[in-house]
C-alpha cells in the first residue's frame, strides 16, 4: 500500500479507535434515551407514515429513523445508537483531509488527523448518540463542496450543495447557519449554482416542511431566539461571547484557542481563509446575539473548522519551537485518554473553570445524567430471575424513564409500564418502580426502597435512581 493511503488508513483506524474504545464509558444521556426510544416507537409504526414527519422539539425525522434503524443491530441500543453517530462523524474527518490535500490549510494532512481525531469537545459528542455531531460533519461537509464551488463552479456542485445543506436539515435546524455563508459567497455571480442548490434544497426538505403536522408542532425554533430581549438585556450578549471563549478554551485546550487567534490574525493579514473564518465566526456571533443561552452543543458546529485554523497558526509559531507542536497535541491527547477511559476525571478538569463545569453539569450531577440508570435497570434484571416481573416508571420522559426502556426493552420475564398504564397491565408477582429521585406520582407511600444509585460529586445526595418494591 502507497504511503500517503497508509498513512489515512492509519489516521481512520486512529479516528474510529479512539470513537469505539470504552464506548460506554459515559452511561446514557437524557436526551439520548430520548432519541433511542423515539427511534424504536417510529419502526414499529412504520404503517403509519404520518408519524414519520413528525418534528419534535427542534429535532426533525431524520434524528428517530436513524436511531431507530440501527436498532436491528446485534448490538445493544446504546451501543447501536453511539456507533451510528461515530459512522457520521467521519465526515468531519474526511472534510479536514480534504481541505489538507488541496491545499485549504497549509497543514500536513496526519496532524489534520490528529487534531480532529484528539480534540475532547469533538470526541465527547461523536461518542454520543445525539445529532449534534452529525450535523457538524454535515456543515463541515458543506463549506468543503462550496469551496470547490467557488473554485470551479457547476451546476452538480449546487445541487450537491443543496442535498448536503437538506440532508443536515433533516436532522437539525442548526445546519441552516451555512445558509447566509453560502449566499454572501456565491451571490449573483453563480446564478446557475445557487438556483440548483436552492432548488435541491427545497425539494428535499418540502416532504417534512408542508406537512400539516410539522406546520403545527407545538415546538419551534423560533422559541429559542430572543430578538425582542437584545436592546433590553444587551449584557445578556456579552455573557454568550464570554461563555462561548470559556467553553472553547478549556474543551479545545487554551493553546488550541491561542493559535486560532494567531490564524485568524495572519490570514486576515494575508488575505486568506476569509470564507473559513467567516464559517467559524459567523455561527458564534448569530447564537450569542440571538440565542438565550450558549451550550457547549451549539459551539460544537464550528469546532472542526476552528480547529483547521488553529493548526495553520500552531505551524507558523511551530516553526520557532517545535515545542509548541509537542505540547499542544500532548495536551489534547491527554485530555481525550481521559475521555475515554475515565469521564469523570475529564469533569474534574472542567470544574476548575465554574461556567464551563456548569454547562456540563447535565452530563454528570444532574437528573439527565445516566449515572445509576444502568445500575438500577441491572438491578431489576437480577431480580426478575425470581419470576415474571413489571416494572414501573412515571409517565415523563428522558432519565431515568427512557433510558430504563433502553436497558430493559426486550429481557425475558421483564414488562415495561408507564404509571398511567399500571391499570391496563395484569399484576406481576414482582414489581418494581424506578424513580427519577424522590418523585414517586400516585405510587406515594406503597413504595418499599429496594436500592439507591446516587449520581457521582452528588452533595446532599439529592439526585439519585431509586428502585422500589410496590406493595400489593
Amino acid at each position: 500500500m502507497p504511503g500517503k493511503k497508509l498513512q489515512l488508513f492509519l489516521i481512520v483506524l486512529l479516528f474510529l479507535a479512539a470513537r469505539l474504545i470504552n464506548l460506554t464509558s459515559l452511561p446514557i444521556f437524557n436526551d439520548e434515551a430520548i432519541y433511542l426510544h423515539w427511534g424504536s416507537f417510529f419502526l414499529r409504526n412504520l404503517n403509519f407514515p404520518e408519524n414519520l414527519l413528525l418534528a419534535i422539539d427542534g429535532k426533525q425525522t431524520a434524528v428517530p429513523l436513524l436511531y431507530g434503524s440501527v436498532q436491528f443491530l446485534p448490538l445493544d441500543t446504546l451501543t447501536a445508537g453511539r456507533l451510528a453517530t461515530v459512522l457520521f462523524s467521519l465526515g468531519t474527518l474526511a472534510a479536514g483531509y480534504i481541505l489538507a490535500k488541496k491545499k485549504i490549510i497549509q497543514a500536513p494532512p496526519v496532524l489534520v488527523g490528529l487534531f480532529l481525531t484528539f480534540c475532547p469537545l469533538l470526541l465527547f459528542f461523536d461518542r454520543m448518540a445525539m445529532p449534534d455531531s452529525i450535523v457538524t460533519a454535515i456543515y463541515t461537509m458543506s463549506i468543503v463542496v462550496l469551496i470547490s464551488l467557488l473554485e470551479k463552479p457547476s451546476i452538480k456542485k449546487g445541487i450537491l450543495l443543496g442535498f448536503i445543506i437538506a440532508l443536515g436539515w433533516w436532522f437539525k435546524s442548526t445546519v441552516l447557519l451555512a445558509m447566509p455563508i453560502i449566499f454572501l459567497s456565491v451571490g449573483r455571480r453563480l446564478f446557475l449554482p445557487l438556483t440548483a442548490f436552492m432548488i435541491t434544497f427545497l425539494v428535499l426538505i418540502s416532504p417534512l416542511l408542508l406537512h400539516p403536522k410539522y406546520q403545527n408542532s407545538p415546538y419551534k425554533d423560533t422559541d429559542r431566539l430572543i430578538p425582542a430581549q437584545l436592546l433590553e438585556n444587551p449584557q445578556k450578549i456579552g455573557q454568550n461571547f464570554l461563555l462561548t471563549g470559556e467553553l472553547m478554551i478549556t474543551t479545545t485546550t487554551p493553546l488550541v484557542f491561542f493559535f486560532f487567534l494567531i490564524a485568524v490574525f495572519i490570514s486576515i493579514k494575508e488575505r486568506r481563509n476569509i470564507l473559513l473564518i467567516l464559517a467559524v465566526l459567523f455561527p458564534i456571533f448569530f447564537e450569542s446575539f440571538f440565542l438565550k443561552s450558549i451550550t457547549s452543543r451549539y459551539i460544537l458546529l464550528v469546532i472542526p473548522l476552528y480547529l483547521l485554523l488553529a493548526i495553520e497558526g500552531l505551524l507558523k509559531l511551530a516553526n520557532i519551537s517545535k515545542f509548541l507542536l509537542f505540547l499542544t497535541l500532548s495536551a489534547t491527547i491527554t485530555l481525550s485518554l481521559l475521555l475515554i477511559f475515565s469521564p469523570l476525571d475529564i469533569y474534574r478538569y472542567l470544574k476548575f473553570r465554574p461556567h464551563v463545569a456548569a454547562d456540563f453539569y447535565d452530563y454528570f450531577q444532574n437528573w439527565t445524567s445516566g449515572y445509576g440508570v444502568k445500575e438500577a435497570a441491572d438491578f431489576v434484571i437480577n431480580k426478575s430471575a425470581a419470576g415474571e416481573t413489571l416494572v414501573l416508571v412515571r409517565d415523563d420522559s428522558g432519565n431515568p424513564e427512557d433510558g430504563v426502556w433502553v436497558y430493559l426493552h426486550g429481557k425475558d420475564k421483564i414488562t415495561f409500564a408507564s404509571l398511567s398504564k399500571i391499570n391496563q397491565i395484569p399484576p406481576a408477582r414482582w414489581m418494581y418502580f424506578i424513580s427519577r429521585g424522590p418523585q414517586f406520582g400516585i405510587l406515594e407511600g406503597k413504595l418499599k426502597e429496594m436500592k439507591k444509585f446516587y449520581k457521582p460529586f452528588n452533595s446532599g445526595n439529592s439526585e439519585f435512581i431509586g428502585v422500589y418494591q410496590v406493595g400489593k
